[in-house]
C-alpha cells in the first residue's frame, strides 16, 4: 500500500491527469484485493478469492497503463506556442 501511494505521489509530480487516475484506480484496486484476500481467509468463500483475483489484474493493468502514459513525451500545442511568444520570434521561426 505505501508503494501505491507513492505512486500516486510520483505521478502527481509529473502533471499528467490520466497517470495519476491510474495510480489512484490500481490504489483502490489493491486495497480491494487486500481486503477480499482477508475475506476468503476468515471465511473460506471461493468468490473472494476470484474478486481478489480480478482486482490484482486491473491494478495491474492500471499500474502498466499508468507507466506508459506517463512515459509518453507532452504534447504540445502550436496554437498555444504561437499565442506566447513574441513576434519577432515568430517573424524568424516563420523565416527559418
Amino acid at each position: 500500500m505505501v508503494a501505491a501511494f507513492v505512486a500516486i505521489a510520483l505521478s502527481r509530480g509529473q502533471r499528467r491527469r490520466m497517470a495519476t487516475v491510474m495510480s489512484a484506480v490500481g490504489a483502490l484496486a489493491i486495497l480491494g484485493a487486500a481486503f477480499n484476500g482477508v475475506s476468503f481467509l476468515n471465511y473460506g468463500h471461493a468468490f473472494s478469492s476470484m474478486i481478489m483475483a480480478g482486482l490484482w489484474a486491473l491494478a495491474l493493468a492500471c499500474y502498466l497503463t499508468g507507466m506508459f502514459l506517463a512515459a509518453r513525451p507532452a504534447r504540445r500545442d502550436p496554437v498555444a506556442d504561437i499565442r506566447t511568444k513574441p513576434d519577432i520570434v515568430r517573424l524568424l521561426d516563420v523565416q527559418s
